[in-house]
């Protein structure tokens, strides 16, 4: 096993990794993101567990996520439409009220969907008046692009803090991160990262009164030989999280391919008591994809079908 002593070695070949790992999602964006030179210094979120933000107001965060996708207004619309037919958003609202938290689960078809999610919801309990802090756990690599946003280029974490009090960074489970040199390089330092940035959310949803984004499945929606997508399965560690005490999870089910983008509710807001009400959760969502967008179909990689040992860290 390949492991480098000295700690600055180790973050530099890290940052390395993590940028081959980005250049796929620079190379494919049609021109939106951009790789960014590995420079810690000039980009501190590169090496960064945790960022804090400052949250703008609604106009400001509709104006940015317009920019990263056209319809995004379409979002916020659709998030009215629930509240007129059936007071969603001030269910979630009330939630955050209270004191609990709302943990936003949603797929991951495309690198942004989970931001988009987060935004059309904080935009739109913002113009309703409810008071909440607002988090999102992102993927480490995504610390290694910036976003283009007109002539100008920001870091994509950066963006993050004009929505979000606070930015956690993970190594997803991902078989990219599995089969990366990461792994090798980093043998222990992955599993540590990942258990102080739990331990940092779950603090921060300890206090109560936050509204939460986060992919669960750590790894994008995975085409399969059917030409359908699969979710990839919850690890242990993941599930640990959502079943916070004071958390009420709402699955939201988002595709972004196409001319216009989907998005819909897959249930209401509940606890998350158990592994199996996780996995159903994840059904769920898949389901209202099938359901959705049409001639596509999806499935969750349930343990199941794939066995016991897919949740272990």
């Amino acid at each position: 096993m390949e492991i480098l002593p000295n700690k600055i070695e180790r973050e530099t070949e890290m940052l390395r990794e993590l940028a081959r790992l980005a250049q796929p999602h620079a190379d494919t964006s049609n021109g939106t993101l951009e790789l960014l030179e590995v420079d810690p210094i000039k980009y501190p979120s590169q090496l960064d567990l945790h960022i804090e933000g400052n949250p703008q107001p609604p106009a400001v965060v509709e104006s940015i996520a317009s920019i990263a996708e056209p319809n995004f207004l379409k979002l916020v619309e659709k998030f009215n439409d629930y509240e007129t037919n059936n007071q969603e958003l001030s269910r979630i609202g009330q939630v955050l009220k209270g004191g609990n938290n709302v943990i936003v689960a949603t797929n991951h078809g495309n690198l942004i969907d989970i931001a988009l999610v987060e935004a059309a919801i904080y935009s739109s309990l913002n113009k309703l008046n409810y008071q909440f802090k607002t988090g999102i756990i992102i993927s480490k690599m995504v610390a290694m692009l910036g976003y283009k946003l007109g002539n100008d280029s920001a870091p994509c974490a950066d963006i993050l803090k004009i929505l979000c009090d606070d930015v956690f960074l993970s190594f997803p489970r991902s078989e990219s991160i599995k089969k990366s040199r990461l792994s090798r390089l980093l043998p222990n330092e992955i599993d540590r990262h990942n258990k102080l940035m739990r331990r940092l959310v779950k603090n921060k949803l300890d206090e109560g009164g936050m509204l939460l984004a986060v992919a669960p499945s750590g790894s994008k929606d995975r085409q399969n030989e059917h030409g359908g997508y699969t979710l990839q399965t919850l690890k242990s560690g993941t599930i640990d999280l959502i079943k916070h005490p004071k958390s009420y999870v709402l699955p939201v089910a988002i595709w972004l391919e196409g001319n216009e983008p989907m998005m819909e509710i897959a249930d209401i807001p509940r606890l998350i008591a158990s592994e199996e009400d996780a996995h159903q959760m994840m059904n769920g969502i898949a389901k209202k994809l099938s359901d959705k967008v049409e001639s596509t179909n999806f499935k969750y990689n349930s343990p199941q079908n794939i066995g016991r040992t897919a949740l272990s860290q």
